[in-house]
């Protein structure tokens, strides 16, 4: 990068934006408490993160890592052309507040 390049700014409500976008995908619009528990996280700590403020790249790494979408899309959006719909449904394993998911017919435990 040159001297006189600028660096492009974060659009942080964009970051928060796509971190939904991905909680629905994969837990569906009721899972926010499903998924701020994948994500190691309390409900409240993880809707404020859906509500606007900026989630520490660690949480955004974990989110990353447990549901497939490219870290460098929930931080930027690239690439432009990654589809959320890839991304499989976790849903929770019956009983299951003890950290088991289920994904794809398979019983994972975190």
């Amino acid at each position: 990068m040159r001297p006189d390049e600028t660096i492009p700014t974060l659009n942080t409500a964009a970051i928060c934006e796509r971190l939904k976008q991905v909680r629905v995908q994969v837990c569906g619009s009721r899972g926010q408490s499903h998924f701020a528990a994948l994500l190691h996280l309390s409900p409240s700590t993880y809707n404020y993160y859906e509500k606007g403020r900026i989630p520490p790249v660690d949480v955004l790494d974990r989110a990353s890592h447990v549901t497939g979408a490219p870290l460098l899309w929930l931080i930027r959006g690239e690439p432009s052309d990654f589809a959320l719909e890839s991304l499989k449904k976790i849903e929770l394993a019956p009983g299951a507040m003890n950290g088991t998911h289920v994904e794809s017919g398979a019983t994972a435990s975190l």
